[in-house]
């Protein structure tokens, strides 16, 4: 520590003495306000997106070179690739969600040597259920290549009838949008097998970058947005329906001198909010929000404990969450049982539980009450479960159902009893022995795991002998999905 400390103040002395010169103006690389924004950032009247910030390229540390496209932001960096050298710089967030100057790392990327101008962002071709992306991007010909975090290139496809200068994922059909500069628009599956054409999207003149928005991410049609290069003073951003290839609108973006033109363009998660990037090639990068991410609900389960009801959930992201109101319902309509405070915003997943007490026996449904603190709300699914009486003999409806591949089965004995629980495939062969033995009275859970088994219908039994000479039996049936 104390040689750290010995260091520090040279160390800033050296950060603090050095300065930018862009555009002819000097200002500090700790000075992260943007010393001249580009004015052909700023949304023209009628743009439906909300500019959130603008990145002046004029604060990074020793400035950029002309041909500065690049509009990705990937696994927690933005990545800013040039068209006409090997470099590519990366930034870190800054509190705003900005790239912080400070941040500053570069990248070579030889594969490319400059003939990059856009990147799009997919999952693994090759295993897609894996659940890892990769940056895709090609030099401008019918080669698309995926890349690593350190622009890498991992594997390449050849897929002639492609151009891959501006590219876009499409998740809608498993394809890749992509284009040349002045040439036909068109959607390739990385097999080779065409999935879309767009003749108003090779019609322009100029295309640089695209961005695709499915309806989930932005309200309206699946949408390719592209973002074409019509010289120093008006850069076009097109938005085309590819159900049936029509124009929704085109944006222009324009200013008086000096200008940006056209960049690269994607789509992006940053914090809680999808947005669109948007890079003005050697002056700056424009952050526009497509939607804001709601307070998702990745799990809802509900699991009787004797006479009490145990409610587990968990958010995959939260934004300006108050809280959650336990809703019972046990008849003719919801009642609330309770409220639990929510993490206001939140990107990190979030764990809840609640215990309703002392319920009788019975079947309950239960949902939540999500609340914003402006007052607004919304309702989860619904959730079943049922408290068996003690004293009885029962045997209850496994849950989840359907399941895949793990089930609970909940069961109660009147008294101490031997007992046997088997489930049974549709043709009536026995496909597993749950419990086969002696067992005290009351309420009993098990977990069955049917991962050796196909989908399809099973029924599971239970057959008790009581030391009281009571015999009980009963049937029901459950479906495995996988």
């Amino acid at each position: 520590m104390k040689k750290l400390l010995h260091f520090l103040p040279i160390a800033l002395l050296i950060l603090f003495s050095f300065n930018l010169n862009t555009y002819g103006q000097t200002s500090s690389i700790f000075d992260l306000a943007p010393t001249y924004v580009p004015s052909d950032t700023i949304p023209p009247v009628g743009f439906p997106l909300t500019q959130k910030w603008v990145f002046d390229y004029s604060v990074i540390p020793g400035g950029v070179s002309g041909g500065t496209v690049g509009a990705i932001f990937f696994e927690g960096k933005f990545y800013f690739n040039r068209w006409n050298g090997e470099n590519c710089y990366t930034f870190l967030p800054g509190p705003t969600g900005a790239p912080d100057p400070s941040t500053l790392d570069t990248i070579l990327m030889p594969p490319y040597l400059g003939n990059i101008r856009d990147m799009t962002i997919a999952p693994d071709m090759t295993n897609p259920e894996s659940g890892v992306d990769f940056l895709y991007g090609g030099a401008a010909n019918n080669t698309l290549n995926k890349m690593d975090a350190g622009m890498n290139v991992i594997q390449s496809w050849t897929i002639p009838g492609a151009d891959f200068r501006a590219i876009a994922w499409d998740p809608v059909t498993g394809g890749f949008w992509s284009g040349d500069f002045g040439g036909a628009v068109t959607c390739y599956a990385t097999d080779g097998t065409l999935v879309g054409t767009s003749a108003n999207a090779s019609a322009l003149t100029g295309k640089y970058g695209m961005a695709f928005t499915s309806s989930s991410v932005y309200p309206g049609p699946n949408s390719l947005w592209v973002w074409n290069q019509l010289g120093n003073e008006l850069n076009d951003l097109v938005q085309i329906d590819v159900s049936n290839d029509n124009i929704i609108a085109t944006y222009s973006f324009t200013g008086p001198p000096p200008q940006g033109a056209a960049g690269g363009a994607e789509t992006a998660v940053i914090g809680l909010d999808n947005v669109l990037l948007l890079n003005f090639q050697n002056l700056a990068l424009g952050c526009y929000v497509l939607s804001i991410i709601p307070v998702e609900l990745s799990s809802f389960t509900a699991t009787a404990n004797e006479r009490d009801v145990v409610l587990n959930w968990s958010t995959a992201t939260e934004t300006n969450n108050q809280g959650f109101q336990v809703q019972r319902n046990s008849g003719s309509e919801f009642v609330s049982v309770g409220f639990i405070d929510g993490y206001g915003t939140t990107t990190e997943t979030q764990n809840y539980s609640f215990v309703d007490r002392n319920l009788n026996a019975g079947t309950y449904t239960y949902r939540l009450k999500q609340i914003d603190f402006n007052g607004t709300s919304e309702y989860s699914e619904i959730v079943e479960v049922e408290i068996i009486a003690p004293d009885v003999y029962a045997l209850a409806q496994n849950y989840p159902n359907p399941f895949n591949p793990s089930t609970h089965i909940n069961f109660s004995l009147a008294a101490d009893s031997k007992v046997t629980l088997t489930v049974f495939d549709i043709l009536g062969q026995k496909v597993a022995t749950l419990i086969n033995g002696s067992l005290t009275a009351g309420s009993h859970e098990i977990n069955f795991n049917a991962s050796n088994l196909n989908s399809g219908i099973y029924f599971y039994r239970i057959d008790a002998a009581g030391v009281e000479g009571t015999n009980f039996s009963s049937v029901k049936k459950m479906t495995l999905t996988k």
